[in-house]
């Protein structure tokens, strides 16, 4: 049989005529003839659409009332249909309130065309309904696993204000400018806007402008038809239609060409994009975009659109960088470690969290948080079969500090070299000169000495006479 409808009406006649006609439209119908029958067969037949009666004898309840009552089932889930013969209007008024999809005056000549078509369109409806809902729960389940596996992860006041103003732009459906260093999460910014924006499962789209060239920025922004320029060999969608409705997350826009500043611009503006050889063609985006240096600096420096950024610094969302994220630290290292469990099956970690946060706070950490996230990779392969300990993870971190040292302490040496001639030495140049080698052999004088040409004895007299001493206290233990 086909769509179920379940028939509330006190006649057995009337009843009985609706049954046979609707059997031969294909529906598989039953009828009930009060309250309480209907509110026991309900659960068992589960129809899809209701006919209901108003005026009902013998019955607890009249029909709309009944209507109400089953509306507060968990499992209501039917369209309703009104049947009445002179009830009052109301009634049929209150039961149309409550969601009845249409009144169907009762008589002895009911069109039953008009039924059901009636029925039909309730059915219709209802599929779309739960089809809908189906989306809805695809779509929450789809947020819930990004946000999951995309977890924008910190509670420093200045990430919890962060969260906030991601969270209050995408609801407001604005375009955002995030600031911040290298590696301190901008694309972790442009997914949380995306998951909490009313444009979530419409196009998502992010591209580099660093890696644009002048060559290919406007057909990768805007699209090219064929023809256009040699080796346009067919037409290209580009990056700006392809997000149409959507979301587009231009990382490093500052890098961009004037040109391109002043397309990008129209867009905003007009939001229409000029297709190379091509159209103009209307296009909806919200622009998430993202900067790691003061982009103000470089409208001083004529390298960037003052128009252009005062489209987009509306909206400002500010990245701290890892160094001044306290305890953020522990809890992106802890995550990057439970993340490279389910790589590694056999990891083992074994590390006091309050003295993890001062190991971890020695350096400086320029990279950010993806330094942050390569140093536990790289730790967690070379250490294969180790138990990773604070002494273990204090020991990476100390090579990070000596290769950051080392490298300050080269480019204090190369301004010396430039600044005084070599042949002639000097103090200064000596010391540093001579410290730097140290670190870089990590304070082994034999090797040292070999290195640049001096006996060890010499070496370690000029080592004390300039005061130089390696002094790293432990804090893993």
């Amino acid at each position: 049989m086909g769509n179920k409808v379940l028939i509330l009406e006190d006649s057995i006649e009337m009843g009985e005529n609706l049954i046979d006609f609707l059997n031969i439209a294909g529906f598989d119908v039953k009828q009930v003839v009060n309250s309480k029958q209907i509110f026991q067969e309900y659960p068992k037949f589960m129809p899809d659409i209701l006919l209901i009666d108003i005026c009902l004898k013998g019955s607890d309840y009249d029909g709309v009332d009944t209507f109400r009552i089953l509306k507060r089932r968990k499992d209501f889930n039917s369209k309703v249909l009104i049947l009445s013969a002179g009830a009052p209007n109301t009634k049929i008024a209150e039961a149309m309130k409550l969601g009845a999809l249409n009144f169907i005056e009762k008589n002895a000549q009911i069109d039953m065309d008009r039924l059901v078509a009636d029925i039909q369109q309730g059915i219709i409806l209802k599929n779309q309904e739960e089809c809908n809902r189906t989306l809805k729960e695809e779509k929450n389940t789809l947020k819930k696993y990004l946000q999951k596996s995309l977890p924008f992860i910190g509670e420093c006041d200045k990430i919890l204000e962060a969260k906030h103003q991601i969270k209050q732009y995408a609801k407001a459906n604005v375009g955002i400018l995030v600031e911040g260093e290298t590696g301190t999460g901008k694309e972790i910014v442009a997914n949380t806007y995306y998951h909490n924006s009313p444009r979530f499962g419409k196009s998502f789209n992010k591209i580099n402008c660093a890696a644009l060239t002048e060559t290919i920025v406007e057909s990768e922004l805007f699209g090219h038809n064929k023809g256009a320029f040699t080796g346009a060999s067919g037409n290209n969608k580009g990056i700006f239609e392809q997000s149409n409705h959507g979301v587009l997350f231009l990382d490093e826009i500052s890098n961009l060409s004037y040109r391109a500043q002043a397309k990008i611009l129209r867009v905003i503006a007009n939001k229409e994009i000029q297709v190379v050889g091509g159209t103009q063609r209307n296009v909806d985006i919200k622009l998430v975009c993202a900067t790691n240096v003061e982009i103000e600096k470089l409208v001083n420096e004529y390298k960037f659109r003052s128009d252009l950024l005062y489209r987009i610094n509306a909206n400002v969302i500010k990245l701290p960088p890892l160094r001044e994220r306290g305890r953020d630290i522990v809890l992106l290292f802890n995550y990057f470690m439970n993340e490279l469990k389910t790589t590694f099956s056999s990891l083992k970690y074994d590390y006091n969290e309050k003295k993890l946060k001062d190991i971890l706070h020695i350096y400086s950490w320029p990279g950010n948080i993806r330094e942050l996230g390569n140093l536990c990779e790289n730790m967690v392969i070379a250490e294969q079969g180790s138990v990773i300990t604070n002494s273990i993870i204090e020991r990476y971190v100390r090579k990070k500090v000596n290769g950051s040292k080392l490298n300050d302490m080269e480019d204090q040496l190369t301004q010396i070299i430039r600044n005084n001639n070599l042949a002639s030495g000097g103090v200064e140049f000596e010391k540093k000169y001579i410290e730097f080698h140290l670190k870089s052999n990590s304070w082994n004088f034999t090797i040292t000495a070999k290195k640049i040409g001096i006996s060890r004895s010499t070496l370690h007299r000029k080592a004390k006479q300039f005061n130089l001493a390696k002094s790293e206290p432990n804090i893993a233990q």
